[in-house]
C-alpha cells in the first residue's frame, strides 16, 4: 500500500506539513464550491454552495475510508476536514432563502 503520510498511527502529532496540506484542501474544496456558486443563476447559490461543500465533505470522507485513516485518532485527519466541510455545508444551508430558490425554480422551468 502506498503511503501518503496518513497511515503512521503510531504518530500522534499534528506536523505542520500536515496541518497546511489539509488546509489546502479544504481551502480548495470551499473555494471551487464557492467558484461555481457564483455562477449559478440568482437566488440559487448559496443553495448551490451548500449543496457543493456537502458533495466535497463526502468525497473527503470517501478519500478517508480509501485511505484506512482512523475515525478518531489524535491527529488531523480526512474525516476531520469532511466534519469542517459538512459544517459549513449546514451553516450556509441554514442561511438560504427558501422563497428565492422557489422563484429561481419556478422561473427557470
Amino acid at each position: 500500500m502506498m503511503d501518503h503520510g496518513y497511515h503512521n498511527h503510531a504518530d500522534t502529532t499534528d506536523d505542520p506539513k500536515r496541518l497546511r496540506e489539509s488546509g489546502v484542501r479544504v481551502g480548495v474544496m470551499v473555494f471551487m464550491a464557492l467558484f461555481f456558486a457564483l455562477m449559478a443563476p440568482a437566488g440559487l447559490g448559496l443553495a448551490t454552495f451548500s449543496s457543493l461543500t456537502s458533495l466535497a465533505a463526502i468525497v473527503v470522507a470517501v478519500m478517508g475510508t480509501v485511505h484506512g485513516e482512523q475515525l478518531a485518532p489524535e491527529r488531523l485527519t480526512r474525516w476531520d476536514e469532511a466534519a469542517a466541510l459538512m459544517l459549513i455545508s449546514m451553516l450556509s444551508g441554514a442561511l438560504v432563502d427558501l422563497a428565492a430558490v422557489e422563484s429561481a425554480v419556478a422561473t427557470a422551468g
